[in-house]
């Protein structure tokens, strides 16, 4: 299972050309329009800031097992079980599900 998420590009090349092509051509047709003053700047400024941290998110996401956030495997394979095969899944070691009673 690992192998094949890592062997397949969730994300093609191209689509993200055309993503990067798409906001780059919005902010220069706004930045020839707008007036150059402070507002104008910062609003540009945060909107590059927002596209390129959505395109960060997706890329890094897109390889889940590497990179800078990583997802951990036992959860992504229980997320991909099939609702048939949760009886037949091995628990989890990762803590205790027992509850503890409290005395007041």
């Amino acid at each position: 299972m690992l192998m094949a998420r890592q062997l397949a590009n969730p994300f093609p090349d191209h689509l993200l050309a055309v993503v990067a092509f798409w906001a780059c051509l919005l902010f220069l047709g706004d930045g020839l329009v707008a007036t150059p003053n402070a507002v104008t700047v910062s609003a540009h400024l945060l909107g590059s800031i927002a596209v390129a941290c959505a395109v960060f998110r997706i890329l890094e996401l897109s390889h889940p097992d590497t990179g800078v956030i990583r997802l951990s495997p036992s959860q992504v394979d229980r997320l991909v079980l099939r609702p048939g095969d949760e009886a037949d899944a091995e628990p989890e070691t990762g803590g205790s599900t027992d509850r503890v009673a409290l005395r007041t």
